[in-house]
Protein backbone atom coordinates (compact mmCIF):
# COMPACT_ATOMS: atom_id res chain seq x y z
CA UNK A 1 0.00 0.00 0.00
CA UNK A 2 1.30 3.61 -0.96
CA UNK A 3 2.13 5.62 2.18
CA UNK A 4 2.14 2.09 4.51
CA UNK A 5 5.02 1.56 6.60
CA UNK A 6 6.67 -1.53 5.32
CA UNK A 7 9.33 -3.42 7.81
CA UNK A 8 11.15 -6.48 6.81
CA UNK A 9 12.93 -8.86 8.85
CA UNK A 10 14.65 -11.96 7.14
CA UNK A 11 16.46 -14.29 9.21
CA UNK A 12 17.48 -16.78 5.93
CA UNK A 13 16.68 -17.14 2.45
CA UNK A 14 14.71 -15.07 -0.04
CA UNK A 15 11.26 -13.33 -0.04
CA UNK A 16 8.73 -12.29 -2.75
CA UNK A 17 6.41 -9.62 -3.14
CA UNK A 18 4.05 -9.16 -5.29
CA UNK A 19 2.83 -5.85 -5.82
CA UNK A 20 -0.63 -5.60 -7.24
CA UNK A 21 -2.33 -2.68 -8.58
CA UNK A 22 -5.83 -2.10 -6.24
CA UNK A 23 -7.41 -1.69 -8.83
CA UNK A 24 -6.54 -3.48 -11.79
CA UNK A 25 -8.11 -7.03 -12.66
CA UNK A 26 -5.32 -9.62 -11.22
CA UNK A 27 -6.48 -8.64 -7.59
CA UNK A 28 -9.53 -11.13 -7.06
CA UNK A 29 -7.43 -13.64 -8.50
CA UNK A 30 -4.45 -13.25 -6.62
CA UNK A 31 -6.75 -12.52 -2.92
CA UNK A 32 -8.32 -16.10 -3.80
CA UNK A 33 -5.05 -17.95 -3.55
CA UNK A 34 -4.09 -16.68 0.40
CA UNK A 35 -5.03 -17.70 3.93
CA UNK A 36 -5.42 -14.96 5.45
CA UNK A 37 -6.81 -11.70 3.59
CA UNK A 38 -6.82 -8.29 5.29
CA UNK A 39 -8.71 -5.07 3.53
CA UNK A 40 -4.40 -3.74 3.06
CA UNK A 41 -2.88 -6.65 2.38
CA UNK A 42 -2.73 -10.50 2.09
CA UNK A 43 -0.42 -13.53 3.49
CA UNK A 44 0.02 -16.95 3.26
CA UNK A 45 -0.57 -18.46 0.09
CA UNK A 46 -2.40 -21.67 -0.14
CA UNK A 47 0.03 -23.91 -2.17
CA UNK A 48 2.69 -22.10 -2.22
CA UNK A 49 6.05 -24.45 -2.74
CA UNK A 50 5.66 -24.48 -7.00
CA UNK A 51 5.43 -20.37 -6.31
CA UNK A 52 8.22 -20.94 -4.04
CA UNK A 53 10.01 -23.13 -6.80
CA UNK A 54 9.31 -20.83 -9.73
CA UNK A 55 10.44 -17.68 -7.89
CA UNK A 56 13.71 -19.57 -7.11
CA UNK A 57 14.16 -20.60 -11.07
CA UNK A 58 13.65 -16.93 -11.22
CA UNK A 59 15.82 -15.39 -9.47
CA UNK A 60 18.79 -18.36 -10.54
CA UNK A 61 17.74 -17.30 -14.40
CA UNK A 62 16.91 -20.82 -15.16
CA UNK A 63 14.13 -19.09 -16.97
CA UNK A 64 14.28 -16.68 -20.12
CA UNK A 65 12.23 -13.64 -19.37
CA UNK A 66 9.25 -14.32 -21.42
CA UNK A 67 8.86 -17.64 -20.14
CA UNK A 68 9.30 -16.95 -16.79
CA UNK A 69 6.50 -13.71 -17.11
CA UNK A 70 4.55 -16.64 -18.91
CA UNK A 71 5.01 -18.84 -15.82
CA UNK A 72 4.20 -16.90 -13.24
CA UNK A 73 0.60 -15.82 -15.02
CA UNK A 74 -0.36 -19.25 -15.12
CA UNK A 75 1.01 -20.07 -11.76
CA UNK A 76 -0.59 -17.23 -9.82
CA UNK A 77 -3.83 -17.59 -12.43
CA UNK A 78 -3.33 -13.72 -13.42
CA UNK A 79 -2.94 -11.90 -16.58
CA UNK A 80 -5.36 -12.07 -19.86
CA UNK A 81 -5.70 -15.70 -20.81
CA UNK A 82 -6.43 -13.80 -24.45
CA UNK A 83 -3.51 -12.58 -26.71
CA UNK A 84 -3.68 -8.38 -26.44
CA UNK A 85 -4.13 -6.35 -29.30
CA UNK A 86 -0.90 -5.94 -30.96
CA UNK A 87 -0.78 -2.04 -31.13
CA UNK A 88 -0.66 -2.06 -27.10
CA UNK A 89 2.25 -4.59 -27.38
CA UNK A 90 4.16 -2.59 -29.24
CA UNK A 91 3.43 0.51 -27.15
CA UNK A 92 4.58 -1.66 -24.01
CA UNK A 93 7.32 -2.80 -25.71
CA UNK A 94 8.60 0.78 -26.94
CA UNK A 95 7.64 2.00 -23.33
CA UNK A 96 10.27 -0.19 -22.07
CA UNK A 97 12.86 -0.08 -24.30
CA UNK A 98 12.64 3.91 -24.30
CA UNK A 99 11.74 4.61 -20.69
CA UNK A 100 12.95 8.21 -20.73
CA UNK A 101 10.85 8.75 -23.51
CA UNK A 102 7.49 11.28 -22.99
CA UNK A 103 4.91 8.56 -24.48
CA UNK A 104 1.81 10.98 -24.31
CA UNK A 105 -1.14 9.36 -24.76
CA UNK A 106 -1.48 11.33 -27.78
CA UNK A 107 1.22 10.00 -29.37
CA UNK A 108 1.17 6.50 -28.40
CA UNK A 109 -2.66 6.84 -29.88
CA UNK A 110 -0.84 8.44 -33.03
CA UNK A 111 1.61 5.31 -33.36
CA UNK A 112 -1.12 2.94 -32.38
CA UNK A 113 -3.59 4.25 -35.37
CA UNK A 114 -6.11 4.76 -32.70
CA UNK A 115 -7.70 7.61 -31.02
CA UNK A 116 -6.99 8.33 -27.49
CA UNK A 117 -10.22 7.05 -26.08
CA UNK A 118 -9.81 3.72 -28.00
CA UNK A 119 -5.95 3.30 -26.71
CA UNK A 120 -6.64 3.75 -23.21
CA UNK A 121 -9.85 1.39 -23.33
CA UNK A 122 -7.30 -1.50 -25.28
CA UNK A 123 -4.59 -0.32 -22.81
CA UNK A 124 -6.55 -1.13 -19.85
CA UNK A 125 -7.80 -3.85 -21.05
CA UNK A 126 -4.19 -5.68 -22.02
CA UNK A 127 -2.48 -4.29 -18.97
CA UNK A 128 -4.91 -3.92 -16.34
CA UNK A 129 -3.79 -0.42 -15.15
CA UNK A 130 -4.13 3.11 -16.12
CA UNK A 131 -1.60 4.26 -18.62
CA UNK A 132 -0.38 6.64 -16.57
CA UNK A 133 0.41 4.38 -13.95
CA UNK A 134 2.18 1.91 -16.33
CA UNK A 135 4.14 4.50 -17.25
CA UNK A 136 5.39 5.29 -13.58
CA UNK A 137 6.17 1.76 -13.05
CA UNK A 138 7.96 0.84 -16.03
CA UNK A 139 10.39 4.23 -15.43
CA UNK A 140 10.16 2.93 -11.60
CA UNK A 141 11.57 -0.61 -12.78
CA UNK A 142 14.17 0.50 -15.73
CA UNK A 143 15.88 3.14 -12.88
CA UNK A 144 15.73 0.31 -10.25
CA UNK A 145 18.04 -1.90 -12.86
CA UNK A 146 20.09 0.97 -13.99
CA UNK A 147 20.92 1.18 -10.01
CA UNK A 148 21.36 -2.77 -9.45
CA UNK A 149 24.12 -2.59 -12.25
CA UNK A 150 25.85 0.38 -10.35
CA UNK A 151 24.65 3.73 -11.43
CA UNK A 152 23.22 6.29 -8.48
CA UNK A 153 19.70 6.88 -7.57
CA UNK A 154 20.65 10.44 -10.02
CA UNK A 155 21.89 9.27 -12.71
CA UNK A 156 19.09 5.45 -12.73
CA UNK A 157 16.53 8.74 -12.05
CA UNK A 158 17.47 10.64 -15.14
CA UNK A 159 17.92 7.96 -17.33
CA UNK A 160 14.52 6.48 -16.93
CA UNK A 161 12.75 9.61 -17.24
CA UNK A 162 12.27 10.98 -13.82
CA UNK A 163 13.41 14.83 -13.96
CA UNK A 164 15.16 14.30 -10.60
CA UNK A 165 16.11 11.77 -8.32
CA UNK A 166 13.83 13.67 -5.82
CA UNK A 167 11.09 12.82 -8.74
CA UNK A 168 12.01 9.19 -8.76
CA UNK A 169 12.25 8.71 -5.16
CA UNK A 170 8.87 10.66 -4.79
CA UNK A 171 7.27 7.78 -7.00
CA UNK A 172 8.90 5.36 -5.50
CA UNK A 173 7.48 5.97 -2.27
CA UNK A 174 4.23 6.35 -3.24
CA UNK A 175 4.16 2.50 -5.32
CA UNK A 176 6.07 0.69 -2.90
CA UNK A 177 5.41 2.61 0.29
CA UNK A 178 9.22 3.00 0.74
CA UNK A 179 12.57 5.04 -0.07
CA UNK A 180 14.50 3.44 -2.57
CA UNK A 181 17.77 4.81 -0.83
CA UNK A 182 16.22 2.23 1.84
CA UNK A 183 15.92 -0.60 -0.63
CA UNK A 184 18.97 0.06 -2.61
CA UNK A 185 20.84 -0.04 0.19
CA UNK A 186 20.13 -3.14 2.02
CA UNK A 187 20.49 -4.82 -1.38
CA UNK A 188 24.22 -3.58 -1.31
CA UNK A 189 24.44 -4.44 2.02
CA UNK A 190 23.58 -7.94 1.40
Amino acid sequence: MPNSLHHLRVDAGRMAFLYVDPFGRDIEALRSRMKEVGSRAAFDMIDERPVVTLFGDIAERRLESDEARQAVRDRLGIGSSAQPDARIVAAVRRMREEPSGSHTLAELGRQAGLSSSRFLHLFKEATGVPLRRYRIWSRIGAAARAVAQGQSLTEAAHGAGFSSSAHFSTAFRDMFGMMPSEVFARIRAS
